[in-house]
């Protein structure tokens, strides 16, 4: 690739992210805990594979069923609390302290 290719372009440098301040990040650990737990307590469900399905489709199957069930904790009420609990780190960003890993 030669230079010409990238005449005019613009290098837009982003933010630093920052997981603590992302409400989605705590809704999305839950929701892994979750499927985790389910597949977990059904572990040997996921080996046994009918004989009308391949052992991809099965798991597959397993997997969007176990989901399925994780998604009924995304509430209305769920996503206010990560958004609050966001909301407490606020003061410290600004003040550009350091924010505590695992709260």
């Amino acid at each position: 690739m030669g230079e010409e290719e990238f005449a005019g372009v613009e290098i837009l440098r982003l933010a630093p992210y920052s997981a603590p301040l992302n409400p989605i990040e705590h809704i999305w650990s839950s929701v892994k805990a979750t499927i985790k737990q389910e597949m977990s307590a059904s572990f040997y469900e996921m080996l046994n594979t009918p004989p009308d399905l391949t052992q991809t489709e099965h798991r597959l199957r397993f997997l969007e069923r176990k989901i399925d069930v994780a998604m009924a904790a995304v509430t209305p009420r769920a996503c206010l609390r990560a958004c609050n609990h966001v909301q407490r780190h606020f003061p410290r960003c600004l003040a550009m302290d350091d924010l505590p890993v695992g709260e």
